[in-house]
């Protein structure tokens, strides 16, 4: 740099060449912060596209699990139904078998408490 002689009102002032050299640093600096920040956004494109691949794998799996859940759930609610189905028929055939024979008072009375609902009678206040 030059060395010129200022005048007692010039010294306030800022001359075009130091202006300029000031800019220069200046957008410098800035280029620098810009690349700084444009790395951290790439940073964080990065991050989001990793999430958005563990969200779908998460819900792939999920809809694997309801699958499978559904399917168990038939197969047990189809077991449970045959199941009763079973004991409904064994039990017909058993009030059948007790309804065909001859009842004297005391089986009729034992099968009237076993299969008949009496009425609840009404305590007295």
């Amino acid at each position: 740099m030059k060395t010129m002689t200022i005048s007692p009102l010039q010294q306030d002032y800022v001359t075009k060449i130091e202006f300029n050299e000031f800019r220069g640093d200046v957008d410098d600096r800035f280029d620098s912060i810009d690349k700084r920040f444009e790395s951290i956004d790439n940073k964080f494109k990065e991050i989001d596209q990793r999430f958005d691949r563990l969200e779908k794998s998460i819900d792939e799996r999920f809809v694997e699990q309801r699958k499978l859940l559904n399917s168990d759930y038939e197969r047990h609610t189809g077991m449970i139904l045959e199941q009763m189905k079973h004991y409904m028929k064994a039990a017909l055939e058993q009030v059948d078998a007790k309804l065909d024979k001859k009842l004297d008072k005391e089986t009729f009375a034992e099968f009237v408490e076993l299969y008949i609902d009496r009425p609840s009678r009404k305590k007295k206040s």
